[in-house]
């Protein structure tokens, strides 16, 4: 099996990554899987176990658009955007929609999840209403005492923010 993981070629790390996007999914959903690219290839195996996520866990592709959004269309389930503010998300939002649609997936299916957003009410409440599915909140390592206040207003602007 050629499968490298470390020493990937910068130029061609993003073919490394759809490659290995989908011999992971031919091992997540076949019995007996093969895979044949460039760089990752592998004979006929059989591997256990299967992922409990059905058909497998949802591959989330991280980076800017449009580049990143053509690569969650051709073999992604959502997209993780970087670098964007509300007004200039929702503007990329419907044209990363538009792509999906043009390539012939449904725009539906490809939810778009934000890392690190601000601990702002207003903002999670305009991203939930763009269609933002998820976002994920980004904590530095902190001792007890400091962490969990942290945590407990972030519950509670999610609670908040969800009904």
């Amino acid at each position: 099996m050629k499968w490298r993981t470390t020493g990937t070629v910068f130029e061609s790390r993003f073919k490394a990554m759809r490659e290995r996007t989908e011999a992971m999914r031919e091992i997540w959903t076949k019995s007996t899987a093969a895979y044949h690219g460039d760089m990752v290839d592998f004979p006929e195996m059989m591997t256990w176990p299967k992922p409990v996520q059905k058909p497998y866990p949802p591959i989330l592709v991280g980076g800017g658009f449009p580049q990143a959004a053509r690569r969650v269309i051709r073999y992604g389930d959502g997209w993780c955007p970087v670098g964007r503010s509300g007004s200039s998300l929702l503007d990329v939002r419907e044209k990363y929609r538009q792509m999906a649609r043009d390539a012939g997936r449904d725009p539906e299916t490809l939810p778009v999840t934000l890392f690190n957003p601000a601990e702002d009410a207003g903002e999670l409440a305009r991203y939930r209403d763009m269609g933002i599915a998820r976002v994920v909140v980004m904590l530095l390592s902190e001792e007890r005492d400091k962490i969990l206040p942290i945590l407990d207003r972030w519950a509670e602007l999610i609670g908040r923010t969800n009904h």
